[in-house]
């Protein structure tokens, strides 16, 4: 797992998270952490084994409840995004997707890439980072899927013991393209 959550206070999801592979599909043990960018919303995953759900969503509760908003930290997370975007710039999917996008909605928020530019990263800032997270990170504000062979009543169980205990945010009002309320 990249730096999106604060370590766990027994370091059991550090442990778990550390296993995380990169590249070639999910290790044997760890989750397969990945955290895509889209549009509208970032989209988070683990594919984790059945027995490792608690520890998963153990660790997509820290996340939900606190960012890493110091700037030593966002220093840290922005050479991961950097070399993701770098490695993008290479890609020839990338590049069409980044034209298509272009294309598509000129002269709107949606003409980017939501990962971002590195001008982008040189204006943003841990406090950015916090605000953010402030604002939109919170249950009633989040989809949770979970998928496989897991026992639903236990699955069901272990969101409200990991999930349950965070309160509700209220968020700011949504804004279309054109910067005017959605509703």
């Amino acid at each position: 797992m990249r730096a999106c959550c604060r370590p766990c206070p027994d370091g059991r999801c550090g442990a778990v998270s550390a296993d995380a592979g990169h590249g070639g599909g999910p290790p044997a043990r760890g989750p397969a952490p990945t955290a895509t960018p889209r549009q509208v919303v970032p989209q988070f995953s683990l594919t984790v084994p059945a027995d490792a759900l608690d520890a998963a969503l153990r660790i997509e509760s820290i996340r939900m409840r606190a960012a890493l908003n110091t700037e030593a930290l966002w220093k840290l997370e922005r050479g991961a995004i950097e070399q993701e975007v770098a490695q993008d710039l290479s890609n020839p999917q990338y590049i069409f997707y980044t034209r298509l996008l272009e294309a598509m909605f000129a002269d709107t928020p949606y003409a980017h890439d939501a990962l971002g530019t590195r001008p982008s990263f040189d204006k943003t800032t841990g406090a950015m980072l916090d605000t953010f997270h402030r604002d939109w990170y919170g249950p009633n504000n989040a989809i949770l899927v979970i998928v496989g062979d897991v026992a639903p009543d236990r699955a069901l169980a272990l969101v409200k013991r990991h999930f349950g205990p965070i309160p509700r945010r209220a968020v700011p009002p949504r804004r279309c393209a054109c910067g005017l309320s959605a509703g």
